[in-house]
């Protein structure tokens, strides 16, 4: 006796919709793309990186500088680098190291947030206030 197959392939699935179906699944596959490639042409990459500890601005240093310090938060010590126009918290005092995951940042509106430390370090940038108007529109 032959087991019956429940499931089905995408290919079944797309042989089973209308031409309209398809035109349709094109349209918004389309539409994703050009949504996408608008959101990352407008954002620009930074100029400088703005540090805050507890809500108070400490520093602002720009992106070309080559550096690596550390600044005391709420919790402990989070040590921060910035070299190749990019920034990035090398570790924390944090538990869940969220901060650190984040890894590389550059583009303007870009932010890493340590919560538990109370430290934001943002990405100004030329195209800032474009990126956060075209996410808000």
């Amino acid at each position: 006796m032959r087991k019956k197959n429940n499931t089905h392939s995408w290919l079944n699935i797309w042989r089973q919709l209308t031409n309209g179906d398809k035109i349709l699944v094109f349209l918004l596959v389309i539409s994703s793309v050009a949504t996408l490639a608008l959101l990352q042409s407008s954002e620009g990459s930074g100029s400088a990186v703005e540090i805050k500890i507890m809500n108070r601005h400490f520093a602002t240093f720009p992106l070309k500088a080559d550096t690596t310090f550390t600044v005391i938060g709420a919790i402990g010590e989070t040590q921060i680098s910035i070299a190749k126009g990019k920034v990035r918290v090398l570790q924390s005092d944090c538990r869940q190291k969220i901060c650190v995951k984040t890894g590389w940042i550059s583009r303007g509106g870009q932010l890493i947030v340590c919560v538990p430390n109370q430290v934001v370090i943002a990405v100004i940038g030329k195209k800032e206030e474009d990126f956060l108007n075209v996410i808000t529109q």
